[in-house]
């Protein structure tokens, strides 16, 4: 019997183990992204970066639990400078795009981006696009955010719920004009704060206006009145643009895979409005690994506290022999 407690209690650790420990606070060190001393991104280890386009695509066995897995994309070659080509385009750290990376866990996608893109880059050189997800059933988008550039921002975070941003950019991929959407959250009529998720139809994305034309921001409505439909919203979400970063920024948030109404997630894409720089990566068809629900985990609480009851009773009644 003392060999069967000790077995139950062994399961039920390994068990609770094995829950996620992604946690969404705009710090990607959980990712293995973290910054040296002189603010580099530096990649941990088992994830390659690749300074040249277009899209590596690379994964990382055992990320968080056994047999989850990261997928990235990597591409990150000069932290500092802005007179260099960061993928199709010129622009330099203000518009690179450095790191996407995604993860299925127990039926949650967690997304996290690291990028040059900034609001103290000031208001010509910022305009973040939206998140692109192509899945089995249609495109979905999830409403980054940003508001306008201001060099007097060097510290903050763009949290779940906070206004939509839509630019306008001119030909060279400068900031012109930017449209704040209204607030407010999945009211009614919703509308595209930060972190909300729509279905989109092809036609509610907006090009970049240098080629090659790429989607790079979606607009509910623009395609028709009845374009585009509210999903949900991510369950956590944040874009950090502390001054610790360096020239760097961080977004990352979780959603509840069952807002992609049963479709299988097959890729997904991020470019700062202007296209200058991109990130993408595929989904292969596969099914995520087995976490513990809450459940599962009481079920396996009510295991451990009869193994240590029947312990302690066998122990017990050899005292009293």
């Amino acid at each position: 019997m003392f060999r069967l407690c000790v077995l139950v209690v062994a399961i039920s650790a390994i068990s609770v183990s094995q829950a996620a420990t992604v946690v969404i606070d705009g710090d990607l060190t959980d990712w293995g992204i973290s910054l040296d001393g002189d603010k580099h991104l530096v990649f941990g280890t088992g994830i390659t970066n690749v300074s040249t386009h277009p899209g590596y695509q690379g994964v990382l066995n055992n990320f968080q639990v056994p047999n989850g897995k990261l997928y990235y994309h990597a591409e990150d070659s000069n932290d500092l400078s802005n007179n260099y080509a960061v993928g199709p385009n010129l622009g330099g750290q203000n518009y690179d795009a450095e790191f996407l990376g995604a993860s299925v866990l127990d039926s949650v996608l967690y997304v996290a981006i690291a990028t040059g893109q900034r609001p103290d880059n000031r208001f010509s050189k910022f305009s973040p696009g939206d998140l692109r997800i192509e899945t089995s059933v249609g495109i979905f988008g999830m409403e980054i955010g940003g508001g306008t550039g201001d060099s007097s921002r060097t510290d903050g975070q763009i949290g779940l719920g906070a206004p939509g941003t839509t630019y306008t950019l001119w030909g060279n991929g400068a900031t012109r004009a930017t449209d704040l959407l209204p607030p407010g959250g999945p009211l009614s009529p919703p509308y595209q704060t930060a972190g909300s998720l729509w279905a989109t139809h092809a036609d509610d994305w907006i090009a970049d206006p240098i080629g090659p034309p790429t989607d790079v921001q979606f607009q509910i409505g623009i395609g028709g009145a009845n374009a585009g439909t509210y999903a949900g919203a991510a369950t956590q979400y944040i874009y950090n643009y502390d001054s610790d970063f360096g020239q760097h920024a961080f977004i990352e948030f979780k959603v509840d895979t069952a807002l992609f109404g049963g479709g299988k997630i097959e890729s997904i894409a991020w470019r700062p409005s202007c296209g200058n720089d991109e990130l993408e990566l595929a989904l292969p068809e596969e099914s995520p690994p087995e976490v513990p629900e809450p459940a599962s985990l009481i079920v396996w609480s009510v295991l451990v506290a009869l193994a240590v009851g029947c312990c302690w009773q066998r122990c017990s009644g050899r005292k009293q022999r």
